[in-house]
């Protein structure tokens, strides 16, 4: 069973986390802060790739109790707590998490080497108070059902660096347009319509740079999508101790399937400036496109986000924020009790004003 990194104060051994507010690692036991220098110093911020064992999967420990699996799980990995010894099953793309019994953040270092190696990543900027604050003012709303504001579901949200893939790649395009002008006088007599039909071709090389596709298959990509763009000025260089106190994905979508989404994104892109450049018409229509993407350096890296999933009523409904600039998405269901109770005051207070106005009209 491999035991699993974890960091402890180097003053009074307390549980260790990243601190987005101080931009430091913090005990909530003694208040003292370390910067990554002096967890490196210590031995603390570094994974020794040469004593790093796998964990075991679930179906292999199930398989050593009997001899048979009752069900596959070979999703399910399962490590041990390097401060209290208890087990903890995930699955095989979670690279940090908790200890469910004593409550410590745990980095999985054996998800961390290798073809899974980040190179760099953003750390949290945005504190959970301040994201909860931020989803409080999200759902207060006349017809969010009350669900969605009790406590213990806003306790769910969850910091996640999630695994993307930065392409810096070269794009190359070229549109074949037809547009047409009207030109429209009238005489005394007649009105007259002129239209002039053109084609243009146009053509262009454009330079994409840190293009970020989220690689990992748990994630809607829509929602990623939309909680950009992250300013890459603020990348480090990859430490497993950014992870503390936060859970953390590793990729699991090959690069045949985060490349095809990127080149949708830069030729789409691509297309727009082009279009950009040509003449002024009246309407356009591009009979002809060709756009070609040449990727130059593809990077792993961890990007910061909240995450709230919660399911009401047999649907599912997420809340994803920015751990860096604070852009966020989310989406809200409509409770039915509250949209007929809200329908029938507004019905009522209609009624009452038509009967107020129709009395005093028939009084004058």
């Amino acid at each position: 069973m491999a035991k699993n990194m974890n960091y402890r104060c180097l003053n009074c051994g307390g549980e260790l986390a990243w601190n987005p507010e101080l931009q430091l690692w913090k005990c909530d036991y003694c208040d003292s802060s370390f910067t990554l220098d002096e967890l490196e110093a210590a031995g603390k911020g570094q994974i020794k790739k040469d004593t790093i064992d796998q964990g075991k999967t679930a179906q292999e420990e199930e398989s050593t109790t009997d001899g048979t699996t009752s069900a596959d799980h070979s999703h399910l990995v399962e490590y041990s707590c390097s401060y209290c010894g208890a087990k903890i099953i995930t699955d095989a793309a979670t690279s940090a998490t908790f200890c469910a019994y004593c409550q410590s953040p745990i980095v999985i270092s054996s998800q961390l080497v290798g073809d899974f190696a980040p190179e760099r990543l953003i750390p949290f900027v945005k504190t959970k108070a301040a994201v909860m604050e931020e989803y409080k003012k999200f759902i207060k709303k006349p017809l969010t059902p009350k669900y969605f504001y009790q406590q213990n579901n806003i306790e769910k949200l969850t910091g996640v660096y999630i695994p993307f893939f930065l392409y810096d790649s070269k794009g190359r395009g070229a549109l074949d347009i037809h547009g047409t002008r009207v030109t429209v006088w009238e005489d005394s007599k007649n009105r007259y319509t002129k239209t002039d039909t053109y084609r243009y071709e146009i053509a262009g090389d454009l330079d994409f740079e840190n293009v970020p596709v989220d690689a990992s298959s748990k994630t809607d990509d829509n929602a990623m999508d939309s909680i950009e763009p992250f300013d890459f000025k603020d990348m480090v260089e990859f430490s497993p101790a950014y992870l503390a106190g936060f859970m953390a994905e590793r990729y699991d979508e090959d690069d045949d399937a985060t490349k095809d989404r990127m080149e949708r994104r830069a030729n789409k892109s691509l297309k727009d400036k082009l279009l950009q450049r040509t003449p002024s018409y009246h309407s356009t229509n591009v009979v002809r496109e060709d756009l070609q993407m040449d990727v130059k350096k593809r990077r792993y890296v961890l990007l910061p986000t909240w995450i709230l999933n919660t399911r009401y009523n047999g649907k599912e409904y997420l809340f994803a924020m920015n751990g860096q600039t604070g852009k966020f998405v989310g989406n809200l269901p409509i409770d039915k009790k509250k949209l007929l109770l809200y329908g029938l005051s507004t019905f009522t207070g209609s009624f009452a004003v038509f009967w107020l106005i129709t009395r005093l009209v028939m009084g004058m």
